[in-house]
């Protein structure tokens, strides 16, 4: 067992994998409540076509599903792990070691990206922004009908003031009801907006052949876009891989000072 790296249902994961575990249950968690609160209630239900809604169901849950397969082979895929420095590594400085086209380690999800798992990095983002998109569409549709429905029980209620679209809002609701809507709105348009931007971002940067440190400082070393994804069928699952013992000297030389 080494610091910077821990044994996880027998997958060779970063220590800091915390935030991606809790995505992992928080995600599906969410898509729940999301559905419990606007997409299954009665009053959604009523005012949506039964093709269009099941469609927005099947695909919510599609875009979650795939959410979740990106994060777990990010999690749990070898990023790149090699025995000694290459022209294209870098050495990562949480995991201690060597990573063949190595980006950045990711401290929110506890993931070392390189050339074996950038792939899922991306097509992670990508269905997370999806899955923002639509459920924040979806609350918008919502939220204008919720409030449409109002308007026709009060005809001579005024929009004018910010009071009186709460009114509006909260007309028959529960509190835990609006909480949620609130929270669940809050996360698609943050997340949603985080999420496509870093999207772009590394889609882009592998379009310009960027995808790694090394790649950015090099004209030489540029890559591209079908190098990234090249392996996105066939990971290369981190369990394969053992600690060389370069690295096991070097840790055993730093716990011995």
């Amino acid at each position: 067992m080494y610091d910077s790296r821990r044994s996880c249902c027998g997958f060779n994961v970063a220590r800091n994998c915390f935030g991606g575990v809790a995505l992992l249950v928080g995600v599906p968690l969410l898509v729940i409540v999301h559905m419990k609160t606007v997409v299954l209630t009665a009053f959604f239900v009523e005012r949506r076509a039964d093709s269009r809604l099941v469609a927005e169901i099947l695909l919510e849950w599609l875009f979650c599903i795939l959410v979740e397969a990106c994060l777990f082979l990010l999690l749990v895929a070898d990023p790149g792990f090699i025995g000694e420095p290459t022209e294209l590594s870098c050495r990562c400085a949480n995991c201690k070691m060597e990573v063949e086209d190595f980006d950045h380690h990711c401290g929110v999800l506890g993931a070392c990206i390189g050339r074996g798992n950038m792939c899922y990095f991306i097509l992670f983002l990508l269905f997370a922004s999806l899955l923002c998109l639509l459920g924040g569409l979806e609350n918008v549709v919502y939220i204008v009908l919720f409030a449409a429905a109002h308007k026709k029980r009060n005809a001579n209620s005024s929009w004018t003031s910010f009071s009186a679209w709460r009114t509006a809002l909260t007309d028959g609701a529960d509190v835990i009801h609006v909480a949620c809507l609130v929270l669940l709105s809050f996360v698609a348009v943050y997340g949603g907006a985080v999420c496509i931007f870093l999207c772009l971002r590394y889609t882009y940067l592998g379009y310009r052949g960027q995808s790694s440190v090394r790649r950015r400082r090099r004209e030489s070393l540029r890559g591209s876009l079908a190098l990234v994804f090249a392996n996105v069928l066939n990971p290369q699952f981190s369990h394969k891989y053992t600690h060389p013992p370069i690295y096991a000297a070097e840790e055993m030389a730093k716990n011995t000072v």
